[in-house]
């Protein structure tokens, strides 16, 4: 028990030196137990929102400028542009070479605003992909049919009647394929301008307020379409950026980097992705990608560094991160720690422990498991700036690396697999 209280209060004061200096924060983004939810987060002040992710199939964008629709791409729901005829075939839909020929519309992976239904715009100004604009009532007028395959895998035909840019209002009409349990739906954005999307439920009928407010957040964990190296799109685990949030992906490096030099921070909203984890075969498991590191710019201009340690895959959908505000528009001089780099991880039968600060004479290494036991402890001098440490007698598991100098405390997690 005394040790188990000794982790707590470790932990709760590294909590409190992290927010005094802005040291590195080790933290967990979650889908849940099979991916089943999206988690909006924030680097300053962690979990905004999750949520259950099945209960939508189309979304609006709600700025008043906006055409965009998407589709729930990540929970299956797929989109096809009807090809045979226009708006005046709503009667009699014709289904045949659906599945096969029938090319699917995908939601865009650069910018919130390109959903699914805008993939077919020409380029013309007045072409937004699902409708055209009318110059005289400067609203968008809807001159296509599509077949949706909801969550729930039936199959609906839907059309996007109109919206009323002035008072961002959309109509839309869907029905059974037979033409059954048709529905026309006037839905007004006008109420959730603070949030980036309203969502709709095609199966109960019903509009669902599902973001949280969009300048409160900065990542989405979330499921989604995503190009593959062969030129297809498959469903994918990942992190989405909101609309304004900057990132910068830099592949190998020294994950101890905090200066992004002359690279520009960039606005795609899939920079981060889902390749920063890769899956094993022959182990059956997920890796963290070597050497990979993210700056991600907050809408108050804030820097944070990001990289993932280790990510648990299905059985817990969990993310585990490391994040370190390097840089703020609210401070005048940052304070700035010097790292511990702890490696291999995952490690086997030892890990190695490189000390790069600076180290008084009461300094002391400690390693604690999941249940606050102490594994491992040591006493250092000046002069250590390397330790090897055995981990054969320990449990496959998740351990804490600590090196505390005066009321400096520096920790790192790792990973010990047993074979």
């Amino acid at each position: 028990m005394k040790k188990l209280i000794y982790f707590i209060v470790l932990l709760f004061s590294m909590s409190l030196i992290s927010q005094q200096i802005k040291a590195q924060i080790y933290d967990v983004l979650s889908m849940g137990p099979g991916y089943a939810l999206d988690e909006y987060y924030s680097l300053e002040n962690g979990t905004v929102k999750t949520i259950i992710r099945t209960d939508w199939d189309i979304s609006f964008y709600t700025d008043a400028l906006s055409s965009g629709i998407s589709i729930n791409g990540g929970a299956g729901v797929v989109l096809y542009t009807y090809p045979h005829n226009d708006t005046i075939a709503w009667a009699n839909i014709d289904t045949t070479g659906m599945s096969n020929t029938w090319p699917e519309m995908v939601n865009s992976e650069k910018s919130w605003e390109e959903g699914a239904f805008v993939q077919n715009a020409t380029g013309n100004p007045d072409d937004y992909g699902w409708g055209v604009y009318d110059s005289i009532t400067q609203n968008l007028i809807g001159d296509s049919i599509f077949i949706i395959k909801l969550v729930n895998e039936t199959y609906m035909k839907l059309w996007i009647v109109k919206k009323q840019s002035t008072a961002n209002i959309y109509t839309f009409r869907f029905a059974n394929l037979n033409g059954s349990g048709e529905q026309t739906i006037d839905l007004d954005c006008s109420p959730y301008v603070n949030k980036n999307f309203i969502y709709y439920s095609l199966e109960t009928n019903t509009i669902l307020d599902r973001d949280p407010p969009s300048d409160s957040w900065d990542l989405l964990f979330t499921k989604y379409n995503a190009t593959q190296p062969i030129g297809v799109f498959f469903i994918v685990t990942g992190i989405l950026t909101n609309k304004g949030i900057g990132t910068i992906r830099m592949a190998d490096v020294d994950p101890l980097i905090e200066d992004w030099g002359t690279l520009s921070f960039q606005d795609s909203l899939s920079n981060i992705g889902f390749n920063w984890k890769y899956f094993d075969l022959g182990m059956m498991q997920y890796f963290i990608v070597d050497s990979l590191v993210y700056f991600v710019q907050n809408f108050s201009g804030d820097n944070y560094k990001l990289v993932f340690d280790w990510f648990d895959g299905m059985s817990t959908g969990n993310a585990y991160i490391t994040k370190k505000l390097i840089s703020s528009t609210g401070f005048e001089d940052l304070v700035t720690l010097n790292d511990i780099n702890v490696f291999p991880n995952p490690a086997n039968d030892n890990i190695s422990i490189k000390i790069n600060m600076s180290i008084d004479e009461s300094a002391k290494a400690q390693v604690i498991d999941m249940l606050g036991q102490v594994v491992y402890s040591a006493k250092l001098n000046n002069t250590d700036n390397l330790l090897k440490i055995s981990t054969r007698t320990w449990n496959s598991g998740l351990y804490f690396v600590s090196i505390q100098s005066g009321d400096q405390i520096i920790t790192k997690k790792v990973l010990v697999e047993r074979n």
